[in-house]
C-alpha cells in the first residue's frame, strides 16, 4: 500500500525568530537559503527555480517555497544537487523516506517527478536529471481559495 506524502502547510514553530546562516564550505544555488530557528534548521527552496522533494516532516510556506528540515530532506537535497558527497546512508534515506514533489502538490491534475534520485516502482534507485511534468496544467492549485 502506498501512502500519500503531505508536508505541513505554513511555517515551523519559531520561524519568526529565524535568521539566515551560511553553510561551511557549501555555496547554495540561487533559489536556496539556509535558515536557523531556535529549535531547528531549514533549507528554504524556491521550487519554481530548483527541484524540491518534500516529506511529511517538511513545510510548504507559500506558493513557491518548501522548507526542508536539516536532519533528512535537506541532506538528501544537497547530495542530489552534488553539494555534498552521496553516501550509503544518504542513499538509504532516499530509499526509505517517502517524498513527493513540492511543485506537484501545488499543481493537482499533473503527475510530477522531481529531478534527483527517485525510487522506482521496482524498488531501484534512478537518477532523474530533470523535472518531468505530465497532465493538465489548468487544474486549480491546492492552496487556491476558489476565486
Amino acid at each position: 500500500m502506498t501512502r500519500k506524502v503531505m508536508p505541513r502547510l505554513g511555517q515551523p514553530a519559531g520561524w519568526r525568530e529565524r535568521h539566515k546562516q551560511d553553510l561551511d564550505n557549501i555555496t547554495l544555488p540561487d533559489g536556496a537559503a539556509f535558515y536557523v530557528t531556535p529549535g531547528h534548521g531549514y533549507l528554504k527552496v524556491d521550487f519554481t527555480k530548483l527541484p524540491a522533494s518534500v516529506s511529511q516532516h517538511d513545510y510548504l510556506d507559500d506558493q513557491n517555497h518548501a522548507l526542508l528540515g536539516e536532519d533528512c530532506s535537506m541532506i538528501m537535497w544537497m547530495a542530489e544537487q552534488g553539494l555534498i558527497p552521496m553516501t550509503d546512508s544518504i542513499l538509504n534515506m532516499i530509499r526509505t523516506i517517502p517524498r513527493t514533489s513540492a511543485y506537484g502538490l501545488l499543481h493537482p491534475g499533473q503527475v510530477v517527478i522531481e529531478a534527483g534520485i527517485v525510487v522506482g516502482i521496482d524498488g531501484k534507485l534512478y537518477n532523474n536529471t530533470e523535472r518531468i511534468i505530465a497532465g493538465r496544467p489548468h487544474e486549480r492549485r491546492i492552496r487556491d481559495n476558489g476565486n
